[in-house]
């Protein structure tokens, strides 16, 4: 899953958000207030180094030399402002490209997934990406232009490069940190981003389960020891959910769903390919509790 890290000693350091002391990163995070609370992909917060470690500038700056090399020694999202700061102190080569502040004529119009051609708004705070070695993939490209045939590319929205450290760099030309407005905000909450960030995960070794749904979901997985699923969903929309879709990538021979009275009762489900879709609702705000078996 998507990890936000966190501290496991008492360091102090500031996050320009809110401000305040390593605790204030967990609510103030970009990648988990802005997106990843919604997008119905696991996340969890630790000071381990599993999953995908989402890093802001904040977050960076307050890293010793020997934990960034552990952190890219694994898989990593970036935001444009984390990016900048590892090439300041000097760890460029392995992130795979050169950022800079964007200071052309044209202005950039929105950005494009290079899987399958769909279009975002810009993401907030952008700055250029520009591949520095040959084996960098562009995931999306900021372009410029009104007509889909007349776009130019412009530099680099998303650029994914595998380092010498042995981990895979996913950096993002923004950030999400935003105020959630029609302007910024939808960027990184898109259903196309989700699918981006799905891929990502995929290729990354790192999704086993997921909601796929285009709902505001906060989602929750872990293996238990035994070798089942626990995972945990919380529905932030308005509309009810009359049965929950969940794409794992596993076998399944009995799901229970944890009852108000403490105890579990097994549900059906049917089995799409690699959707399975459990008979039970999700209400608003009504955590829903699955072990998966």
């Amino acid at each position: 899953g998507m990890r936000i890290p966190v501290f496991s000693d008492e360091k102090f350091y500031y996050d320009s958000y809110f401000g305040g002391s390593r605790e204030d990163y967990i609510n103030g995070s970009g990648w988990q207030r802005c997106v990843l609370d919604k997008f119905g992909l696991p996340m969890f917060f630790s000071s381990e180094t599993e999953g995908v470690a989402c890093l802001e500038e904040d977050a960076v700056k307050f890293y010793s030399d020997a934990d960034i090399k552990q952190v890219l020694s694994k898989n990593v999202f970036l935001t444009s402002g984390a990016a900048k700061v590892l090439q300041e102190r000097g760890f460029g080569e392995h992130i795979g490209v050169t950022v800079r502040e964007y200071t052309g004529e044209k202005i950039p119009s929105g950005e494009m997934f290079a899987a399958d051609g769909k279009l975002a708004p810009l993401q907030p705070e952008y700055m250029e990406l520009l591949p520095s070695d040959d084996s960098t993939v562009e995931d999306s490209i900021v372009y410029h232009g009104v007509r889909t045939n007349e776009f130019e590319r412009m530099f680099a929205g998303t650029a994914v490069y595998k380092n010498s450290l042995g981990g895979t760099v996913c950096t993002f030309c923004g950030t999400p940190k935003t105020e959630h407005r029609i302007a910024t905000a939808y960027s990184f909450l898109s259903y196309s981003r989700k699918q981006q960030f799905i891929r990502l995960l995929k290729q990354m070794g790192e999704l086993y389960i997921y909601y796929p749904g285009d709902e505001e979901m906060y989602f929750r997985a872990a293996k238990i020891n035994d070798g089942s699923a626990f995972c945990a969903l919380f529905n932030l929309g308005f509309d009810p959910i009359e049965k929950i879709k969940l794409v794992i990538y596993d076998d399944v021979n009995e799901i229970l769903k944890l009852m108000p009275d403490g105890t579990y009762q097994s549900v059906s489900f049917e089995k799409d390919e690699e959707t399975y879709v459990v008979d039970s609702e999700c209400i608003t705000l009504e955590p829903v509790i699955l072990i998966i078996k």
